[in-house]
C-alpha cells in the first residue's frame, strides 16, 4: 500500500513537471510570435513544437503542437485537434489556438466560423496583432474590404514592423480601387524586408490587376533570381502569362509551381483552366480531379472538369459532372453557366 502511494505521488510529480516544462517551451513560442516582424519564423516554432510533442506527449500543449505541425494532412483533423486543445482551457495559448483554428476555417472557406474564433482571440488578448491580421484576411475573403483595412491597420499599429500586414492591407486597398495607398503599403513592405520575396509577389499581382505586365514580370523575375524555388513566384508569373495570352508559358510556370509545392489546390485549378484554352482536355480533367480531391465540398474543380469533358465531346460525362457540382453548391449554377460560356469562347468548339 505504501509503495503504491509513493508511485502515485511520483507519477503526479512527473506529470506536473512535464506540464510545467511544456508550458515553458510553449511560452517561448508565444514570445517568438509576438515579436515577429517579417513573417512567422516557422523553423524556430517547428523546433519548439516538435520538442514539446516528443518530450512531453501527455501535456495538453502536445495537442496544440500536433495540430500546428500538421501531422494529419486533413484540415478537419487539424481543426479537431485545436478544438481539443481549446476544450482543455489551457492556462496560456488559448487566444493562439483560436487564431490558428480560424486560419484553417479560412482555408476551407468557412469565414463566419473564422471570424467568430478571431473575435474570441482578440477578446482574450486585445493587443494580439496576429489575430487582427488574420481577421483582416478573413474580411478580405468576404469582400468586406473596409473592415479588412480597419483590422490590418490595427495590426500595423500594434506591430508597425510586421511586413505581412502591409502586404495584405495593400491587397485590400487594391480591391477598393485605392491604388496609391496600395502601392504605398507595398513599398513600405519592401523597405522593411528588401531581401524577402513575398512583398515583390504582392506588388507583382497588383501590377497584373493594372495590366502592367512588364512591371509585374520584373518583380517576379527578381523574386526568382533571389530564390529559384519560390513556387509562389512561378504561380503568379503563370497568372501573368495567362492574362497576357501566353498560355504555353503559363502552363510551364504552373507546372513548376506544382512540382515545387504539390499540395496547393489553386495551382491545379489554374493549370486546368489554362489546359482547356490549350485544348489539352485530358490534362485539364486530371488536374481538375486532383484539385477536387483536396476539398470535395468545393464545386469549382468539377465545373472545370465538366467544361473539359464537354469540349472533348464527352457530353454524358460533362452532364454528370455538372450535376454533381450543382448538388454540392446549388446556388452556383448561374456562375457555372457563365464559366461554360467563357470556356466555349476561349477554348473553341
Amino acid at each position: 500500500m505504501g509503495k503504491s502511494l509513493i508511485w502515485t505521488a511520483l507519477l503526479v510529480i512527473n506529470t506536473v513537471y512535464a506540464q510545467d516544462k511544456a508550458k515553458a517551451l510553449f511560452e517561448e513560442s508565444i514570445k517568438i510570435i509576438d515579436t515577429a516582424t517579417v513573417k512567422l519564423p516557422r523553423t524556430k516554432l517547428s523546433e519548439i513544437y516538435k520538442q514539446i510533442k516528443t518530450k512531453y506527449p501527455e501535456s495538453e500543449y502536445a495537442i496544440f503542437s500536433k495540430a500546428w505541425l500538421k501531422e494529419s494532412k486533413k484540415i478537419r483533423d487539424q481543426i479537431n485537434e485545436y478544438s481539443a486543445f481549446i476544450n482543455k482551457k489551457p492556462e496560456i495559448g488559448l487566444s493562439l489556438a483560436y487564431a490558428y483554428r480560424a486560419d484553417l476555417y479560412i482555408e476551407v472557406k468557412e469565414y463566419q466560423k473564422a471570424l467568430a474564433d478571431l473575435d474570441k482571440a482578440v477578446q482574450l488578448k486585445p493587443n494580439f496583432y496576429f489575430a487582427y491580421w488574420r481577421r483582416g484576411i478573413a474580411y478580405t475573403r468576404l469582400e468586406a474590404y473596409d473592415k479588412a483595412v480597419e483590422d490590418l491597420t490595427q495590426a500595423i499599429k500594434i506591430n508597425p514592423k510586421f511586413t505581412g500586414a502591409y502586404c495584405d492591407r495593400g491587397d485590400a486597398y487594391m480591391r477598393l480601387g485605392q491604388t496609391k495607398l496600395a502601392f504605398k503599403d507595398y513599398e513600405k513592405a519592401i523597405q522593411l524586408s528588401p531581401n524577402m520575396t513575398f512583398p515583390y509577389n504582392y506588388r507583382a499581382m497588383a501590377y497584373v490587376q493594372l495590366e502592367n505586365y512588364k512591371a509585374a514580370l520584373l518583380d517576379l523575375n527578381r523574386v526568382l533570381s533571389m530564390n529559384k524555388n519560390n513556387h509562389n513566384a512561378y504561380y503568379y508569373r503563370g497568372i501573368c502569362y495567362y492574362d497576357m495570352g501566353e498560355y504555353d508559358k503559363a502552363a510551364d510556370d504552373f507546372t513548376m509551381a506544382i512540382q515545387l509545392f504539390p499540395d496547393k489546390q489553386l495551382y491545379y485549378i489554374n493549370r486546368a483552366e489554362n489546359y482547356i484554352i490549350l485544348k489539352k482536355y485530358q490534362n485539364a480533367i486530371i488536374d481538375a480531379e486532383t484539385a477536387f480531391a483536396f476539398d470535395n465540398e468545393d464545386s469549382s474543380p468539377l465545373v472545370i472538369k465538366s467544361i473539359a469533358e464537354k469540349q472533348s465531346n464527352n457530353f454524358e460525362n460533362a452532364l454528370s459532372t455538372i450535376k454533381k457540382a450543382i448538388e454540392i453548391n446549388a446556388t452556383a449554377d448561374e456562375k457555372i453557366r457563365k464559366k461554360i460560356q467563357e470556356a466555349n469562347e476561349m477554348g473553341g468548339k
